[in-house]
């Protein structure tokens, strides 16, 4: 896995905020083939270091949480099976620390339960390793249940899904480059997470061409934040013009289907 995160052509950077403090913090789920072991974590070091060097899979985004609540969620490893847990409920983690696991302090935070995006837990009775499943979806846990998994209830809440009518905008939808020209161009997207967003950027590419590897992994293409309660801003990585004539660079929002478009007039 690349780091942060690789759509299509457009490699994404994270950056840092230095003193500014996020008011909501991406949880990320990545999920252990060998063991069946789903982990739940908001570090981005920890997901690129386990899908980099221990074969472990990204599946995205799982939830949105608060930066900061009343209620935390606590994370445990079991050093004998290779297993993580996660509870709200103190007495179940000095429980099960009495038994060998080890508590790893606050791994994220609980929305209110005013939110209504519940976060349901899921037991699978049969399973050494990776026993338990958190995820935002009904449906997800409907299945689960449905292979003979045990429906837990409600865990805790997420701040906000990943799926809230997404939106983008772009600065500037017309721009005029000359042919063998780099050029980028800026905006902002609500409503999602990055890579999702990404996911419907498409150009001309017979016209347009991605600029040299030192170029575009200096600019990169970044947001600051979730993109779900406030717009993030962003800048694409730099493109070439390639020859003359129209060229387009489309997004298509999730979900929505709603689409932005920049074009690109090349001029000699």
């Amino acid at each position: 896995m690349k780091k942060l995160l690789l759509v299509g052509t457009v490699t994404a950077v994270a950056l840092s905020l230095g003193a500014a403090k996020a008011q909501a913090t991406d949880m990320y789920r990545i999920y252990n083939p060998k063991s069946g072991e789903h982990l739940y974590t908001a570090d981005l070091k920890e997901v690129n270091h386990l899908t980099d060097a221990a074969g472990w899979n990204y599946e995205g985004l799982g939830w949105v949480a608060p930066d900061k609540s009343n209620q935390p969620v606590y994370r445990l490893y079991n050093p004998n099976m290779g297993d993580h847990h996660y509870t709200t409920n103190k007495d179940e983690e000095t429980a099960l620390v009495k038994k060998g696991w080890k508590a790893e302090g606050i791994g994220w935070y609980s929305a209110e339960s005013t939110t209504k995006y519940p976060v349901y837990r899921q037991y699978n009775p049969n399973a050494k390793t990776g026993a338990h499943n958190f995820t935002l979806s009904a449906g997800e846990q409907d299945q689960l249940v449905k292979t003979g998994w045990k429906a837990e209830g409600v865990s805790w809440y997420a701040q906000s899904p990943t799926w809230l009518n997404p939106t983008i905008s772009v600065d500037t939808k017309i721009m005029t480059v000359k042919v063998g020209k780099s050029f980028f161009f800026s905006g902002s997207f609500t409503g999602a997470d990055r890579p999702t967003i990404l996911e419907g950027l498409s150009s001309d590419s017979s016209v347009l061409s991605a600029a040299d590897e030192g170029d575009y992994q200096a600019r990169g293409f970044f947001g600051f934040g979730a993109g779900i309660e406030s717009p993030v801003r962003f800048e694409s990585q730099s493109f070439v013009a390639r020859k003359v004539g129209i060229a387009t660079v489309t997004f298509t929002a999730p979900k929505t289907g709603q689409t932005t478009k920049v074009q690109i007039n090349i001029i000699p």
